[in-house]
C-alpha cells in the first residue's frame, strides 16, 4: 500500500465520491428557462395571448365523434359542425323530444282511463253476483265476496 499526502489507496474499498452537495441546496440544473434573457415584456405577454375572435373560435368548437373509435349505441346522433345547420338539428331534436314525450303522457292517460273502466266493470260483475239468489245471504254471513 502507497501512501501520499495522508490518503490511502486501498484497492478492496472504492473511493469515496467526489462533489457531494451536504444540506439543503436547490439544484437549478433541473429547471431550464425558454430561452429568456430577462423576464418577458408586458407587449410580449399581450400578443402570446389569445384574441377575441380566437377566443370564439375556441368556444364554437364541438364534440366530433366521428374521431373517436367506439361503438355507438341505439340514441347515438351525430350533429353537424356546421353552426347553422347544427342548430337547425338540434331545435328539430328538441321538437321531437316534446312530441314524444306529449305521446307518452297521452299514452299514460289512456292506461288510466281503461284501468277505471276495468275497474268499474269488475265492481258491476261483483254487484250481479252479489244479486244472485243467496248471494246476499252469503254475504251476511261471510262478508264480502270480492275475489
Amino acid at each position: 500500500m502507497a501512501e501520499e499526502e495522508g490518503v490511502t489507496t486501498d484497492s478492496s474499498r472504492p473511493l469515496p465520491p467526489v462533489g457531494i452537495i451536504y444540506g439543503n441546496t436547490i439544484q437549478t440544473h433541473a429547471f431550464q428557462t425558454p430561452g429568456f434573457a430577462t423576464l418577458p415584456e408586458a407587449a410580449d405577454l399581450t400578443k402570446a395571448m389569445p384574441t377575441e375572435e380566437e377566443e370564439d373560435l375556441a368556444t364554437e368548437a364541438h364534440y366530433d365523434a366521428s374521431k373517436e373509435v367506439r361503438t355507438k349505441g341505439v340514441g347515438f346522433y351525430q350533429f353537424s359542425t356546421d353552426n347553422k345547420v347544427r342548430k337547425t338539428e338540434m331545435e328539430e331534436l328538441l321538437r321531437e323530444r316534446e312530441r314524444t314525450e306529449a305521446e307518452r303522457k297521452e299514452k299514460a292517460e289512456r292506461r288510466k282511463r281503461k284501468r277505471e273502466e276495468n275497474e268499474k266493470r269488475k265492481e258491476e260483475v261483483r254487484a250481479k253476483r252479489r244479486g244472485k239468489v243467496g248471494g246476499s245471504w252469503l254475504e251476511e254471513q261471510f262478508g264480502s265476496l270480492d275475489g
